[in-house]
């Protein structure tokens, strides 16, 4: 599995491992033996020969030896049980977070929850206690079936062949409990889902007076028919692995009885193999016991493989710094991407700034939906320039924004900052030149000072006071007893949808980007607060290229420029006189704006 390598490589238990599967195998040798040395010391006890001193002390030694073997095999086990669930968050971590944002959906955030919260113990339970039995089952198996060749050929190829149909039936356990338990799993994640939506939604759902169970009660009768399914597949695996062992019990003694008959064997040598076909049959009696702890860890696996198999965005190799004004090249090829010069005080040739973000034919589509969102769009937005984009709901501009930000990269065309493209870049190299403001607001559980802090780690207070004056947010922390030591709850509950909002801006701005991108940052905040932030916005004009998606008239005429966005497509672009004496749809759109904005109850 490519998760597993991963963790074993991020863990740097190689060489461990190794070690670790050495001592296994020596201990299922050490094993094996003992387990052979016992036919001729019961042959020897009970016929009183010569040799049966020198049969007792090779069993004793074997005996010790193995000892030795098994518990330095089962501390080099829980070794790499333990290096693996040690590594198992932090490889996650880094993998989700390269992964990009459409991945997301509900169940797999059900998932990564789950392999955030028991992943790695199952996983260190998987390697520190079925490690051992594993090896038992197969080698120690075959090294004893081998060693009978030595004194009963025909019980040596039947114990061989009843290696491959244990093993075989143990396998055909464990996929059939995989195959069910996953359909368990998903059952119970649907269900999970309608319960937390069934309960959110209980004031909706009473006002209209719909039958809402039945979404509820469809998803837990798929629940109840897949843990009925689970228990069929279980039995129906554990059965196999009885037939097996049922099967075993009659052949062995056939086998044995039947060599007895032919005088192959004495009847104390007989005995002996009963003894030896016993022990033979004992590792998978183990096994069957730890069936549900191996399936556990092997859906932990089939998780993170699935994270594993997910695409990521390619990081640049070694990140470019931001050009300075002055000293870019326009990207492309052909005249259009030709640099362009103009001459300083000296007379000298020098670069033209490249805008602080620009877009070239760029598209989008999410996963399973027919069209693009996005279909090759352009614009580009110069260093102090503020770029409002308007368009009707549906029309593609939060996801446009979403592709600015990095979060989701394009599907055909490319996205510059300061004339580095994105794929230069790589995610890190966008999220230092980028700061943005959407309209899903994320706080985390923690204090005021917390949240705006994370804009950039490391910030003083003072400088927290000066973005929280700009986004309106002082005289909430000046209200409050504890200021900005308030805790803010669980995903900001103990703050308004407006405070929130306030929070996210102030964290914006205080990371200071290049480029700033407000996805209806303002649209929680009554006029005169939103009034009181863009004034702030406009005292940064010249120092930041500001994106702003915006569907109030003076967030709109306060921009510098204009694109209007229909279907995923500019349809025009301009300033805001040049776009009214146009006459197109933006200016159709603005008087629909103006008149919904006079409407009033008479």
């Amino acid at each position: 599995m490519r998760s597993l390598r991963a963790l074993l490589a991020a863990a740097k238990l190689g060489r461990g491992a190794l070690a670790a599967l050495a001592w296994l195998v020596a201990g299922s040798l050490g094993r094996a033996a003992t387990t052979i040395l016992a036919v001729p010391l019961v042959v020897g006890l009970a016929g009183r020969t010569s040799d049966t001193w020198w049969y007792l002390a090779a069993f004793l030694a074997t005996l010790a030896v193995g000892a030795v073997f098994d518990l330095r095999a089962s501390l080099a086990a829980f070794d790499v049980g333990l290096g693996v669930a040690a590594h198992h968050d932090s490889v996650l971590l880094g993998r989700v977070r390269a992964v990009p944002l459409a991945w997301f959906t509900p169940e797999r955030r059900q998932r990564l929850e789950q392999m955030f919260s028991s992943g790695g113990v199952e996983l260190a339970q998987g390697f520190a206690h079925l490690l051992a039995p594993l090896f038992d089952a197969l080698f120690t198996t075959t090294f004893v079936a081998l060693g009978v060749f030595l004194f009963a050929p025909g019980l040596a190829w039947v114990l061989l062949a009843l290696v491959a149909l244990h093993l075989g039936a143990f396998v055909l356990q464990v996929a059939l409990t995989r195959s069910s338990e996953r359909r368990w799993f998903d059952a119970a994640e649907r269900f999970s889902r309608a319960l937390a939506e069934f309960s959110r939604l209980q004031p909706l759902l009473r006002l209209s007076a719909q039958g809402a169970e039945s979404r509820l009660g469809d998803a837990a009768e798929r629940q109840r028919a897949a843990a009925r399914t689970l228990a069929v597949t279980s039995v129906a695996g554990h059965q196999a692995v009885t037939v097996v062992r049922v099967a075993a019990l009659v052949l062995i003694p056939l086998q044995v009885v039947g060599s007895l008959a032919s005088g192959a064997t004495t009847a104390f040598e007989a005995a002996a193999l009963i003894v030896v076909a016993a022990r033979f049959l004992d590792p998978f009696m183990q096994l069957d016991r730890l069936g549900a702890t191996l399936t556990g860890a092997i859906a932990v696996l089939t998780r993170l493989d699935e994270v594993f198999e997910a695409p990521v965005a390619r990081a640049a190799a070694t990140p470019a710094p931001r050009p300075a004004s002055g000293s870019a090249a326009r990207p492309g090829g052909g005249e259009a991407g030709r640099h362009e010069y103009e001459r300083d005080a000296l007379g000298a040739p020098a670069r033209a700034a490249a805008p602080a973000i620009r877009l070239e034919n760029v598209s989008f589509r999410y996963p399973g939906r027919p069209t693009h969102v996005v279909s090759g769009v352009s614009l580009e937005v110069q260093e102090g320039e503020t770029l409002a984009i308007v368009g009707p709901s549906g029309s593609g501009k939060s996801t446009l924004l979403s592709l600015m930000a990095g979060l989701i990269p394009p599907d055909a065309g490319t996205i510059s900052y300061g004339g580095v493209a994105h794929g230069e870049l790589g995610p890190e190299g966008i999220a230092a030149r980028t700061a943005a403001v959407f309209q899903s607001i994320a706080l985390v559980g923690d204090t005021l000072l917390d949240n705006v802090a994370a804009g950039r780690p490391g910030a003083t207070v003072a400088e927290c006071d000066e973005v929280a004056r700009a986004a309106q947010l002082s005289e909430l922390i000046e209200r409050l007893p504890r200021g900005w030591l308030t805790p803010v709850g669980e995903d900001g509950g103990q703050l308004s949808g407006g405070e929130r909002q306030r929070v996210t801006l102030a964290r914006a701005l205080l990371k200071d980007a290049p480029v700033l991108l407000l996805d209806e940052a303002t649209s929680s905040l009554d006029t005169l607060t939103e009034a009181g932030f863009m004034s702030a916005l406009a005292v940064r004009r010249g120092k930041q290229a500001c994106v702003i998606v915006a569907h109030r008239l003076n967030t709109i005429a306060s921009a510098d420029r204009i694109v209007f966005i229909e279907g995923g497509a500019v349809r025009e672009a301009g300033t805001l006189d040049e776009l009214l004496t146009l006459g197109g749809r933006f200016a159709a759109y603005w008087q629909q704006r103006q008149v919904a904005g006079q409407w009033a109850l008479g």
